[in-house]
């Protein structure tokens, strides 16, 4: 028997082809947005409305880095972007955990968010150190 062979796009190359990461990486983006633009509405008229702003606005952030990043391709400014995204991560982080802190949201949903941030953590590295090896061979080559 034979080993099935990779089908690609006709006129692509393997090399080429789309990185399944940066689709999750929205994804993940997303619904940080999603679960803090919920948040935000729950408590808009409470002292805590500043606490949730800035975790809306960091969530947005973060998505909006996500978004242009994957957008470019081979660009030498994408693993920069991806290194933004990285940093609004952390901001969301802590945000977060401010908001469990106060009571803005529940152990569940707060658990469910933190594993949304752990999993998007681990595939911004992923894609940082991706993007900085794509960086240096294009500066060697």
């Amino acid at each position: 028997m034979q080993a099935a062979k990779l089908q690609t796009t006709p006129g692509r190359s393997k090399k080429s082809m789309f990185d399944y990461r940066e689709i999750r990486s929205f994804e993940l983006a997303d619904d940080l947005v999603t679960i803090a633009s919920r948040l935000h509405k729950i408590y808009i008229r409470m002292d805590a409305h500043n606490v949730l702003q800035k975790l809306k606005h960091r969530t947005v952030d973060l998505s909006i880095n996500v978004v242009e990043a994957t957008s470019l391709q081979d660009h030498p400014e994408k693993a920069l972007l991806f290194e933004m995204s990285f940093e609004s991560l952390k901001d969301v982080r802590y945000e977060l955990s401010k908001a469990r802190t106060l009571g803005l949201c529940s152990e569940p949903e707060f658990f469910h968010s933190y594993k949304i941030v752990n999993e998007l953590e681990r595939n911004l590295c992923s894609l940082i150190a991706s993007s900085q090896r794509k960086k240096l061979l294009a500066a060697q080559g």
